[in-house]
């Protein structure tokens, strides 16, 4: 029986379950981690099974970064402080939603 790409299989193809996680932090590298935070990359990765010291060491290289991450992808959806409190909470909720840490949100938001 054939499974859907994604479904959980410890080896596919010949490939093991590190070779998974390196060529999926790889390949989406890049791109999610200009749009999401470490919680969140963590999250998705321990979802499809992937060691959780493999995605330690994978994520460590990127921790100086998220603040970087966090106020990019701050600018490019908002460009204006908030300015009121609603405002700054829904900024908040989005910055959260996208994974990352509480003190990287109050970081952005207070040098808006």
């Amino acid at each position: 029986m054939a499974t859907k790409k994604g479904e959980g299989r410890a080896s596919t193809g010949g490939r093991s379950l590190m070779s998974r996680a390196v060529a999926l932090l790889s390949r989406r590298e890049h791109a999610r981690t200009a749009r999401f935070g470490p919680v969140r990359l963590r999250h998705e990765l321990l979802r499809q099974g992937v060691d959780k010291d493999r995605i330690h060491a994978a994520l460590s290289a990127h921790q100086g970064n998220e603040l970087a991450t966090a106020q990019a992808l701050w600018q490019k959806r908002f460009k204006l402080p908030a300015t009121d409190p609603r405002e700054r909470a829904r900024q908040a909720r989005f910055l959260a939603a996208r994974g990352f840490s509480h003190e990287v949100i109050r970081r952005v938001l207070d040098s808006a």
